[in-house]
């Protein structure tokens, strides 16, 4: 009976020491805060992705038109 006694001892301690020890929460926190900077980016990307493009092309387009001497 006593081994027993000394293994639920054992466990209660670890359980004890495991739900204080915080070591883990901060670089948790910091792959959530990299995560949600990612999906935003990733959001933004996709809602001006077109309309970044069109004016790339028309400042493309005006800059050949100026270079072949058009207006």
């Amino acid at each position: 009976m006593s081994v027993h006694r000394d293994l639920v001892g054992r466990g209660r301690s670890a359980l004890r020491s495991f739900r204080h020890d915080d070591r883990g929460v901060t670089s948790i926190e910091y792959g959530l805060i990299a995560s949600c900077i990612a999906l935003a980016f990733i959001a933004i990307v996709i809602l001006l992705g077109d309309d970044v493009g069109n004016m790339f092309e028309t400042l493309s387009d005006s800059v050949q038109d100026f270079s072949e001497g058009g207006d």
